[in-house]
């Protein structure tokens, strides 16, 4: 009896373990000025509406960041060394906005189409990118945060990236 029970027992961990895959998470160090240096990025996984949440060392508003500071979220999803897409978020004053693009590499960019985002805290931003939007030629895909601010302490650009390498390499979601 005590051996069947462990078999249920371990048959569920091992059914439960691999219907939703761990979220994706990296963490960065305090090294850019501004209010949009890169804290941590975490990702949901097992959706195919993966939601990335950038949470920042400084505190900032919808109002400060408005023609100031972005947040793109670069997905290579051909699985070449190329970002094939970027999620452009910005704020118009009141909310934040984003956009999906495709970033060809011989010809312009384009917008494929508005996407969710939101400030969810004082220190992070969130967007979802929907997968079937994109083209995919693999199983998985590489992601890379980097934010950009022009303000107090950065008279010019100020630009954070995470994680600093090649970019984190995730299966997409079911």
């Amino acid at each position: 009896m005590r051996g069947a029970a462990a078999v249920v027992v371990a048959l569920a961990v091992l059914v439960s373990g691999t219907a939703v895959a761990e979220p994706s998470a990296d963490n960065d160090p305090n090294d850019t000025r501004g209010p949009l240096d890169i804290r941590r990025i975490e990702r949901t996984s097992g959706t195919k509406y993966p939601r990335f949440y950038v949470k920042t060392y400084g505190a900032w508003s919808k109002r400060r960041i408005r023609d100031r500071g972005f947040v793109v979220v670069y997905v290579d999803s051909f699985g070449d060394r190329h970002f094939d897409y970027y999620a452009l978020v910005r704020s118009d004053g009141r909310a934040l906005r984003a956009a999906l693009y495709r970033n060809r590499k011989q010809s312009r960019d384009y917008r494929i189409k508005s996407i969710p985002a939101a400030h969810p805290g004082r220190r992070a931003a969130r967007v979802t990118i929907p997968f079937k939007a994109l083209r995919k030629r693999e199983t998985f895909f590489r992601w890379r945060v980097q934010t950009l601010w022009s303000g107090r302490g950065c008279p010019r650009v100020c630009f954070d990236r995470s994680p600093a390498t090649e970019g984190v390499r995730d299966p997409f979601g079911r």
